[in-house]
């Protein structure tokens, strides 16, 4: 048998306040389930994150 691993956002277990999942809000319920799931690297809001991880890593 064949298993995949899922994949979320890893924001997720640790969202910020700006995230998707961590504000729910009627507006955000879509974004957040298209955006946290599988799609998370295609998210404006992940980017933006992780590339203030990198930035912040690399100084």
């Amino acid at each position: 048998m064949i298993t995949q691993a899922i994949k979320i956002c890893p924001f997720v277990q640790h969202p910020f306040s700006e995230c998707y999942c961590f504000r729910m809000s009627s507006q955000d319920i879509e974004k957040a389930i298209f955006f946290c799931s599988k799609n998370f690297k295609l998210c404006e809001l992940y980017q933006g994150r992780s590339f203030e991880k990198a930035v912040t890593v690399c100084q």
